[in-house]
């Protein structure tokens, strides 16, 4: 029969429609399961067209908001006005502070208040309002500049602050970090662009790296060109706790300078001291946590003990020093963490609670280097 003349030829055909019919089903539950994180998620981010694995200094992103400094690695871009890497807008005056509507009701004949720090700072993925500097304008009545910059490190945010205390004379600053700063304090490459760095050489702090050298160039990988679009595969790789991995292990885009960091970290108390000391600034320093941190009690442990160091070197100081995690897990127990947080940072109602922390510790006046909050 015609049928069996060619049996090899219909065994292909047959093997054909059954890889095709794999493929498909493949295609379809993952557009299914795609769909159903988009659509049962609570993260207002969640419909974003875009690539969740391309960290926001990656070259993709990184220059639409953010310029190369020679001293500091980079700073927001003066005058900015637009998207950030969420698709959230974002506003820079010309001195590149993050800009916010609120206006003090009273105050304004009195020197402002200061923040410096790094991305929870500057308010990542969330409004011009919803910056915990924003909120503690409202709390305090008072002018609050926010000087915080994405990706800094402990180190970056103290040389902004060196830079940007003489320029705005404030009362008071308050230097906030989180755990992963202090790691970032030793390397010299940062999200695959150089940085500055300290080291300790002869018992006292050098700076190197400075001025800092042209960015390098850093592009995804074909999995994360791809994949990285799904919004499934973003919340499967950190509810996994790979989310270091998926975002950051792009190519060779970090390099450390040294296994010093939390020395250096702590040398750096000593360099806030001289800075509030020569200025007449009340100087606070603020330690927050990551998302990560209430995922698991290791975690949690891991940035504890690293942030009390911090704060110890600090009070060794005689700097005023405040601790969140007792507020935040709190917090997060009776409301749940996407209260809290949005995507990798603190969202509006984490910035509120952190802004209402950090009202309530400068009102108390009375022997401030001797609170242990």
């Amino acid at each position: 029969m015609p049928g069996d003349a060619h049996p090899d030829a219909k065994r292909r055909r047959d093997g054909l429609h059954g890889l095709i019919v794999i493929a498909a089903t493949v295609i379809l539950s993952f557009l299914t399961a795609e769909l159903a994180v988009r659509c049962l998620g609570t993260d207002p981010q969640r419909w974003d067209l875009r690539n969740f694995a391309a960290y926001p200094l990656s070259p993709q992103q990184r220059w639409s908001f953010l310029q190369p400094d020679g001293r500091l690695g980079w700073v927001p871009r003066g005058g900015y006005s637009g998207p950030d890497f969420g698709g959230l807008h974002l506003t820079f005056d010309l001195q590149g502070l993050r800009a916010h509507r609120t206006a003090p009701a009273h105050g304004l004949d009195q020197r402002p208040l200061l923040a410096v720090g790094n991305s929870y700072t500057m308010g990542a993925e969330v409004a011009d309002d919803e910056t915990y500097p924003a909120h503690l304008e409202s709390e305090l009545g008072r002018v609050v500049h926010n000087g915080g910059v994405l990706g800094y490190g402990l180190d970056q945010t103290i040389l902004r602050a060196e830079q940007l205390v003489p320029a705005l004379a404030p009362e008071a600053m308050v230097v906030g970090f989180i755990a992963d700063d202090v790691r970032r304090a030793g390397m010299k490459v940062l999200w695959g662009q150089p940085k500055p760095y300290f080291e300790i050489a002869g018992g006292e702090l050098a700076l190197r790296n400075v001025p800092v050298p042209p960015p390098n160039d850093m592009t995804l990988d074909p999995l994360r060109a791809v994949l990285g679009y799904s919004r499934g595969a973003d919340v499967l790789f950190r509810r996994l706790r790979l989310q270091s991995w998926w975002i950051h292990g792009q190519g060779q885009h970090a390099e450390a300078a040294h296994d010093q960091a939390e020395g250096v970290a702590c040398r750096l108390m000593e360099r806030l001291r001289w800075l509030g000391g020569a200025h007449g600034v009340r100087v606070l320093l603020l330690a927050q946590y990551s998302q990560e941190a209430w995922h698991s009690p290791a975690a949690l442990s891991a940035e504890r003990r690293t942030n009390s160091s911090i704060l110890a070197c600090a009070r060794d100081q005689g700097l005023e020093a405040l601790d969140t995690v007792k507020a935040i897990e709190r917090a997060v127990r009776q409301a749940g963490l996407e209260m809290y947080y949005v995507g990798s940072h603190m969202s509006d109602g984490g910035n509120r609670l952190t802004a209402k922390l950090i009202a309530e510790r400068l009102a108390d006046v009375a022997d401030p280097a001797s609170r242990t909050d």
